[in-house]
């Protein structure tokens, strides 16, 4: 559960900077911009049946660090071109993304249930769902704070670095989190 909020404060934080990245740093207009957008919710639609595939051959730790990192992966070029990110650049970051929660969310979950007994299942799912909204909402509103509290130190381009580094950070605090995962549903995942 402790994951979930990681991941969620990383994703959903970086989701509300790149919009206002393409438009205050390159100028784009809405349409140009929700255009570029489209990769990060294909991806992660593509990428949780894949990893639902892939359960058996792959414990629930090893996809949901690797989706964590390229959480980090994604995070971080974001950063490293907020002074002039590049249409190529900024669809692969947000293919990255995708990528990365797309293929945690569904081990999250099933690591959650599987960690329970049948009768807590409902309390588990609420309590992973409540998790999931705090960091979406203390993730949104913590980049965003970061960026427009930097804008003056930084300049315009440097705040959005110092808040996706900030994200890129928790991302990474959520992977060294998740190798503590223990895959309850696969006897043959290391303990």
């Amino acid at each position: 559960i402790g994951v979930q909020v990681f991941i969620n404060f990383a994703y959903m934080g970086g989701f509300i900077l790149t919009p206002k990245l393409l438009a205050e740093v390159r100028g784009l207009g809405a349409e140009t911009i929700a255009l570029m957008m489209v990769p990060r919710p294909l991806t992660f639609a593509i990428a949780g049946p894949i990893a639902g595939y892939m359960a058996h051959r792959i414990s629930a730790r090893t996809t949901v660090v690797g989706g964590l990192l390229s959480l980090v992966a994604s995070l971080s070029t974001f950063a490293f071109v907020s002074s002039d990110p590049k249409t190529v650049v900024v669809v692969v970051a947000l293919t990255l993304s995708g990528f990365g929660i797309g293929a945690a969310q569904p081990r999250i979950a099933s690591a959650v249930a599987n960690s329970v007994q049948d009768q807590d299942l409902g309390i588990a799912g609420a309590t992973q769902q409540l998790v999931a909204q705090v960091g979406t909402t203390v993730g949104m509103n913590g980049l965003e704070a970061m960026q427009v509290a930097t804008v003056g130190s930084a300049g315009l381009a440097g705040s959005y670095r110092n808040a996706y580094v900030l994200g890129a950070v928790v991302a990474l605090m959520g992977a060294v989190l998740a190798t503590r995962l223990v895959d309850l549903g696969d006897s043959s995942a290391p303990e």
